[in-house]
């Protein structure tokens, strides 16, 4: 899989995967419209322009143009504090194929490598299966559960860097 930083010409590609209401089943607050879409990919191009990290898009190598995700480490306030956030959504079409994990593990791995962060969390719904089992995957672990913007609460996942093992 290709992972470069998200770029103003990744919109229409934002727009279809998370406008898609397949990639919202678990999202209280529904499925964004193209507006949303264009501001939550402004905050990640911003993101990126301030910290020199953030969100990414993902291709697959046969097809380098063809974003079929999103997904990355980014700042996020987690329980009132800054902190490593891990996301990542795919278009449905590309679900099953293990590219949530391959990219969690890219994504954990450039944090760890670069950042001085100790820690990466990871936020889902508890009904979130394939969520949680990627996370699992990635080798994070439930460490509780963090109340979000709306509906009830999330379920927490975390690693510390030394759990996760980096090739030099």
């Amino acid at each position: 899989m290709r992972l470069r930083p998200v770029e103003e010409s990744d919109l229409p590609a934002m727009i279809a995967i998370h406008g898609n209401p397949a990639t919202h089943t678990h999202n209280p607050a529904g499925t964004p419209d193209a507006a949303a879409c264009a501001a939550s990919l402004n905050a990640w191009r911003a993101h990126w322009d301030a910290h020199g990290f953030g969100y990414w898009a993902a291709a697959l190598h046969e097809d380098p143009h063809a974003v079929i995700g999103f997904g990355g480490v980014a700042l996020k306030s987690i329980r009132g504090l800054p902190s490593l956030n891990l996301y990542f959504r795919f278009a449905p079409e590309m679900w099953g194929r293990g590219l949530a994990t391959e990219l969690a593990g890219a994504a954990l791995k450039a944090a760890f490598a670069s950042l001085p962060h100790d820690v990466v969390y990871g936020i889902t719904r508890p009904e979130n299966l394939g969520s949680i089992r990627t996370l699992t995957r990635a080798g994070m672990e439930r460490v509780g559960e963090v109340q979000t913007d709306v509906g009830p609460p999330s379920v927490l996942f975390s690693i510390h860097r030394d759990a996760l093992q980096i090739d030099s």
